[in-house]
């Protein structure tokens, strides 16, 4: 299969090569190339009796704004991930670990790593993720109980949102049951603007337990 896709004056195509039946598909090479860089990646489908996949990939120089219009960049690092899209009230079942992540987004320098697992509605994940002038370290889970700690050292809303204005910085605690979990937290903001949402200034902390 093949598309090809325009923005602007540039353009970017994206070449795929499989073999399959009704019941899956294994990728032997997916490739996405656009001026400024390109996207590799295999792995296989399969769709009956559930959605399940096993991808890998190698961005070098991606550039995610051909599909996504508001994060374009020029992206570096590895992809892997697998899935299962389950019945009933199972849910999703993934694993997702995006590692040596570099080059930029959004006109930002990018770096760092993340993981990410969803079985349902119970989550972990670890991701440490430098984006212009941001730093977010986050690590935990949340299930029944909850354990997360972040760090925003800081976070500039508009790095991470397109239509975000303002600074948070400070560190984030919580522990125990997902519905009234123990807290501990210690944010700064200023100028903090997001959607209908605004805060000139902004101070959170405390302990709950």
């Amino acid at each position: 299969g093949q598309a090809r896709l325009q923005r602007g004056s540039e353009r970017a195509s994206v070449d795929i090569t499989g073999t399959g039946n009704r019941d899956g598909m294994d990728v032997q090479a997916l490739r996405a190339t656009m001026p400024q860089g390109r996207l590799d990646a295999t792995g296989n489908v399969a769709w009956t009796p559930t959605l399940k996949w096993n991808a890998d990939a190698t961005l070098a120089g991606f550039d995610p704004g051909y599909f996504l219009p508001d994060w374009p960049g020029a992206i570096n690092g590895k992809l892997t991930s697998t899935g299962e899209l389950r019945a009933g009230s199972k849910g999703l079942l993934a694993h997702v670990d995006a590692g040596k992540l570099g080059g930029q987004l959004r006109k930002r320098a990018l770096s760092g790593r993340a993981t990410v697992d969803i079985d349902g509605d119970a989550w972990r994940g670890d991701v440490a993720i430098g984006l212009g002038n941001s730093r977010i370290d986050a690590k935990g889970s949340i299930a029944s109980t909850m354990q997360v700690e972040a760090n925003l050292a800081p976070l500039h809303l508009d790095d991470l949102l397109p239509d975000g204005k303002g600074v948070l910085r400070g560190t984030l605690k919580l522990r125990g049951a997902r519905d009234a979990p123990d807290s501990a937290i210690d944010l700064d903001g200023r100028g903090i603007a997001f959607g209908e949402y605004s805060e000139e200034y902004l101070s959170v902390k405390g302990c709950r337990a």
